[in-house]
């Protein structure tokens, strides 16, 4: 059996997946398979991957009906022979020296988890951002939560899809599997799902891949479904209740929330949904009240999240009328 198992989801990328497969190739370690989940592709991505599997034998394809890059992940999963899972995106790349680094380093130690660094690269290869761990060295569920608290809200890191080099057991023990539900932060809401189970992490500053920036890699804001995003921050929350370390971190992750909430009904007026529903769904959940801390905030964004605190819909909804008309007056004189 290959100690690691490469997971590469890949959904109409016949135009970097040549680049991301060279690069797996290139790796100086070589115990590890490549499981390529072809989510029902439409360009020539699937005739490209079936030229490199006929050439090389440790290479899979697992051929399904698209359902996007979630439910690959998870099929990739199932398929998984190796101790250890990799997770890489059909286009993006490796580095080289990656997996060679990366198991000198976890396997004489009882490692669940391996966090690395990575960089940002544009299509030429230029590198736009290195995003580093604030942190080296071996870590308890205790220092898990502590930096995870100090470097995510401040850029991600702890939500990326491959900058993790992860034990396949830790997976199984935790049940976890990518929501196919949503399309933005599915990541980090797997890796939360993670994260209460590790018993041991690793930092090492060395860089794991070089994760392509394009167009296609920003959504349009509009369609953020944000309540998802908030039930993602209730598994954050929870995490924390877990490791019992919740009361110590407790304002800033009642504050993430309380942003969440303001974020659903805020943007749900603006984009034409039923307010009524969305407020329903906030004031029903006992975790989303329990959290919700209008103390921290100033101004409209006190008032309305007061107004939530009050259980008031009636209030709710005029805070959100009346911000939405003042907008529009605005708008309207200033296009004169």
């Amino acid at each position: 059996m290959p100690k690691v198992s490469i997971i590469i989801p890949v959904y109409n990328k016949g135009q970097y997946i040549s680049s991301t497969l060279d690069s797996v190739l290139q790796q100086k370690y070589q115990d590890y398979e490549v499981i390529i989940v072809n989510d029902g592709s439409k360009d020539d991505s699937l005739e490209i991957i079936n030229d490199y599997a006929a050439k090389f034998e440790h290479i899979r394809i697992i051929n399904i009906p698209n359902g996007g890059v979630s439910n690959a992940r998870n099929t990739g999963i199932r398929y998984a022979n190796g101790e250890w899972i990799q997770f890489l995106d059909g286009d993006d790349k490796i580095d080289s020296e990656y997996l060679l680094k990366g198991m000198k380093l976890v396997e004489n130690r009882e490692v669940d988890i391996l966090f690395t660094n990575f960089q940002m690269v544009d299509e030429n290869g230029g590198i736009r951002k290195t995003v580093n761990s604030l942190r080296t060295g071996m870590y308890d569920q205790n220092g898990l939560c502590k930096a995870f608290i100090e470097q995510q809200y401040k850029n991600g890191f702890f939500g990326y899809i491959s900058n993790k080099l992860i034990r396949r057991s830790l997976i199984e023990k935790a049940n976890a599997n990518f929501p196919t539900s949503i399309n933005l932060a599915e990541d980090l809401d797997f890796y939360v799902l993670l994260y209460p189970n590790v018993e041991k992490a690793y930092f090492e500053n060395i860089i794991s891949f070089y994760y392509l920036q394009t167009d296609d890699n920003y959504l349009n804001r509009d369609k953020v479904d944000y309540f998802s995003q908030l039930m993602i921050h209730l598994d954050i929350r929870k995490w924390f209740i877990q490791s019992r370390k919740y009361i110590e971190y407790q304002e800033i992750l009642d504050r993430k929330v309380s942003e969440y909430v303001f974020f659903v009904l805020f943007h749900g007026k603006e984009n034409g949904q039923n307010i009524k529903k969305l407020y329903e769904k906030i004031v029903e959940n006992d975790d989303i009240m329990a959290s919700l801390r209008p103390e921290l905030f100033r101004n409209y964004e006190k008032a309305l999240l007061q107004a939530v605190k009050w259980k008031s819909c009636f209030a709710v909804e005029v805070l959100l009328s009346g911000r939405r008309m003042i907008r529009t007056i605005y708008r309207r004189i200033k296009n004169g």
